[in-house]
């Protein structure tokens, strides 16, 4: 239920709503005023079309709009669209989730596409990290909600997004942009474009360089964690032969090296992990006394770096063939992405565990098209072939600390449950593996600094075929049915080859946990067997992790998936005037099956128990499928001064994929039931030559169904004060990171002072309600509903020659967790976060030429 707050903001942004309308009314009867909205043309359905005309919910960014929104990253696009939300975890390059009405595909797993399709220049990105950062010469962005299955193929069963950037001009020109901001950040970024051969053939060459220090702490070393670097190049061609060839290539390269990212603990209650982590190394479980503000809560404690290399870079060529009456489009492109990067997972100052990870991700697409029109039917018909290729790489190493905090934290269980073959003491984990195996275990193993948790290499090769048409008949002059249809095939292959070098050392300790008499334990008596059961399978679990178990030491696999789905749209819009267009549609959307490049263990281990770990989950996951009913409505008002669009949705999904993490690694899930249904509102406004305004609102009620299994996603303390897996519900559940209410709402006023010199000041608000940022949905994890405002303010040549403002993003500071995880041996101690940016501030200055 929405706060009494949000009501009253909600009620007087309607106030001004209505005042504004009569405001432009007024404005409208009067003549001499011939100020208007600017009109963004979109490709959305493969046609260039005004956003007014396409009758599918899209919201359509210019440039300018998100220049003056403050949005440079694309993660920060939803300062502008409502419905869409966007985060990132423990690598922006791995971890970054896009969802559009309360969907989207969570965790850092390689094999899982996102729900979410990012196109740039009509080129799919197959993983979104690999998009979502600066973009050079962006033109506009089409932010496309609901299953776009027909036009956008697979991977986009909630939506897409439609980066489209500047091509190059025969007429010569260019800009130039820099930046200087707190935490010493600088960005500067040029493009210069002009004929090499007038009218036949012109170029574009773009690059960047953006460096920032980072905004945490490190309280053991006092180092500043979370910095940017990056470097982008980009390159293009346009060649237009005649009037009806126009051939465009593209050339780009980015180059990542950041020390991210990194997590807070969020909670922290006293607990036995805790202090024995804080015993080993001072400081380094440290709660802020205040958990909600980035004063205290700026601060990690690593032990090593979390490094984050990336390159990615592409080449491509976009053919457009006028032949007669039937456009052709060609599009062919290949792309590399290959992100490398080291991270301390146990999130304290302890040196516990370690994890380097190599993903390589080489993609080979071609699209070709034939569009037309005949009489009352607008056409278009095409192929589409993709061959992908993914390479993970994965190492977790014990630290330095890891023996000595098993000792501590097994301690007083080994004490209580067990006495030595000959009734001498057992007093920990070590003197166990000792006395139990004979001090036979091999130099190296065990659990020693530099030991080997496990070294695993995958392999993936997907190849994917579409055919597609998308059709639009004019039943009357007023009346349109859209009726598109596209059919897929999938084919992924994947290989693995998994090694734990902890093996020797857990082959002695776990049959041996097996194999002692239950009734002989000290606390048997006391406790009784079941307990002290449970006793033993947590000392199994602390001592060899679900994930490492030998099981998982078999020979390399093989392992194959074939899907094969038909997707589309039926819709009808009708045109009242030329200001009001009504529409609806029923979709059907389609994401690609995976097959999991990830270890999928459960989070406890059990001694003598020999099954298979990946039995316990398929490491199969099917296709997600949804069917998707949606009405709308696109109205422009006074003279096209003002701009409301409506838009009302039902989406059901069937084999929903879902990662959960449990404190120990990522279980992949496929649920049966999730649906989403809600209503999106839209408005634009220009009151007067120098006032522009904004307002969206979108309600998303995006919930797990009512009658789903129950699933073991969440870890409980037990009676021990140690974690525990046990079985809980997602029936009827909010989804994470899923709002129910999303108000956004923006203004710009500019003013001539002198001649060729104008004032602006602009500024906008995105409010969201409460989520829950936890992918197991733990009540601890809650995330209060806040407001993020940015703002800017400066002066500007009245043509855009050059300008110079100041800035700030989050203005007013506010804190907030975008994602909130159990932290690896301690989920009884609390959990750790990962936070949103805290204010940025600076000075940019812009000159065009």
């Amino acid at each position: 239920m929405m706060t009494r707050t949000t009501v009253a903001r909600l009620l007087a942004s309607s106030c001004l709503l209505g005042m504004s309308s009569a405001a432009l009314a007024q404005e409208a009867g009067q003549s001499g005023n011939d100020f208007t909205l600017e009109e963004i043309v979109v490709t959305a359905q493969m046609r260039s079309q005004s956003v007014q005309d396409v009758p599918i919910a899209v919201t359509a960014m210019s440039e300018n709009m998100m220049k003056m929104a403050g949005v440079d990253d694309l993660k920060e696009l939803a300062q502008l669209a409502p419905s869409l939300q966007a985060s990132s975890t423990n690598s922006e390059a791995q971890g970054t989730v896009i969802r559009l009405r309360g969907i989207g595909t969570q965790g850092n797993n390689a094999a899982f596409e996102s729900a979410v399709g990012v196109f740039i220049d009509g080129i799919y990105r197959s993983r979104a990290g690999a998009a979502l950062t600066e973009i050079l010469d962006l033109e506009r962005v089409e932010v496309l909600r609901g299953p776009q299955g027909t036009l956008f193929g697979r991977n986009t069963s909630a939506g897409a997004i439609n980066i489209v950037t500047k091509q190059p001009e025969f007429e010569a020109g260019g800009y130039l942009e820099g930046t200087y901001g707190n935490y010493n950040a600088f960005d500067v970024r040029g493009s210069v474009t002009g004929p090499i051969v007038e009218d036949k053939l012109a170029f574009r060459l773009s690059s960047s360089y953006v460096q920032q220090d980072g905004w945490m702490t490190d309280t053991i070393s006092g180092d500043d964690l979370n910095s940017k670097g990056r470097f982008q190049l980009k390159g293009q061609l346009l060649w237009t032969p005649n009037e009806d060839v126009r051939l465009r290539v593209i050339a780009d390269y980015r180059d990542v090296d950041e020390d991210c990212c990194y997590a807070v603990p969020y909670a922290y209650r006293g607990g036995i992990a805790g202090t024995i982590i804080n015993a080993i190394m001072p400081g380094a479980q440290t709660m802020p006394a205040d958990p909600e503000s980035y004063e205290a809560q700026m601060t990690s404690g690593p032990d090593r770096p979390n490094y984050q290399k990336s390159k990615d870079w592409g080449l491509a060529t976009d053919l457009s063939w006028q032949l007669g009456e039937v456009e052709l489009k060609w599009i062919s492109a290949y792309r590399e992405f290959e992100s490398n990067r080291g991270q301390d997972i146990d999130f304290t100052g302890a040196d516990l565990l370690y994890l380097k990870q190599l993903n390589d991700i080489n993609m080979f697409t071609q699209e070709l098209r034939l569009s037309g029109q005949n009489g009352r039917l607008d056409w278009v018909v095409g192929a589409f072939y993709s061959d992908e290729e993914i390479g993970v790489g994965g190492d977790l190493f014990h630290g330095a600390d890891y023996e000595a905090f098993l000792n501590a934290r097994t301690g007083p269980l080994i004490a209580a449950v067990f006495a030595g073959p000959t009734g001498g003491l057992v007093t920990n984990w070590s003197s166990y593996v000792n006395v139990f195996s004979g001090g036979a275990i091999p130099p190296g193993t065990g659990w020693g600094e530099g030991t080997g948790v496990y070294g695993d290499t995958w392999l993936s090769k997907n190849k994917s075929y579409s055919l597609f048409t998308h059709n639009v008949i004019e039943l009357s002059d007023k009346l349109d049915m859209i009726f598109g249809l596209r059919f897929t095939r999938d084919e992924k292959h994947a290989e693995s080859n998994l090694s734990t070098p902890n093996t020797p050392g857990c082959n002695f300790a776990l049959p041996r946990l097996a194999q002692l008499p239950i009734a002989e334990a000290p606390l048997g008596a006391i406790l009784g067997t079941d307990d002290v059961r449970r006793v033993i399978d947590v000392l199994a679990t602390l001592g060899c992790l679900g994930i490492t178990s030998a099981s998982f030491d078999i020979a390399p696999e093989d392992q194959d998936l074939n899907d094969s789905e038909f997707s589309g749209v039926l819709g009808l819009s009708y045109q009242f005037d030329d200001d009001t267009m009504i529409y609806g549609n029923v979709a059907h959307g389609y994401k690609s099956g995976t097959i999991n490049l990830d270890r999928a263990g459960t989070i406890l281990t059990r001694p003598g128990d020999n099954t298979d770990p990946r039995n316990y989950l398929s490491p199969q996951i099917g296709a997600e499928e949804v069917d998707s009913f949606e009405i709308g409505m696109k109205k422009t008002m006074f003279d096209n001064r003002a701009q409301v669009n409506v838009a009302l949705y039902y989406m059901d999904f069937d084999n929903f994929q879902l990662n959960t993490f449990n404190g120990s690694n990522f279980l992949p899930e496929a649920i049966e039931d999730v649906k989403t249904k809600g209503f999106e509102i839209e408005t634009q406004a220009r009151f007067s030559e120098s006032f522009d305004m904004m307002l969206g609102v979108a309600y998303s009620k995006a919930d797990y169904g009512d009658n789903l299994p129950a699933t073991v996603n969440i870890l409980k303390n037990d009676r021990f004060g140690t974690a525990y897996p046990e079985v809980s519900g997602l029936s009827g559940q909010q989804l994470t990171n899923a709002p129910r209410w999303v108000l956004t709402s923006g203004a710009t006023w500019h003013k001539e002072v002198s001649d060729g010199m104008e004032f602006f000041i602009s500024g906008n608000v995105r409010y969201q309600t409460k989520i829950n940022t936890g992918s197991d949905l733990d009540p601890e994890k809650l995330q209060k509903g806040f407001a993020l405002v940015n703002s800017r303010v400066g002066i500007q040549d009245v043509d855009g020659k050059w300008s110079v403002e100041l800035w700030a993003n989050n203005l007013f500071n506010q804190f907030y967790q975008q994602n909130a995880f159990d932290i690896p041996l301690q989920a009884d101690d609390g959990f750790g976060a990962f936070l949103g940016q805290p204010r940025m501030y600076g000075i940019t200055g812009r000159f065009r030429f």
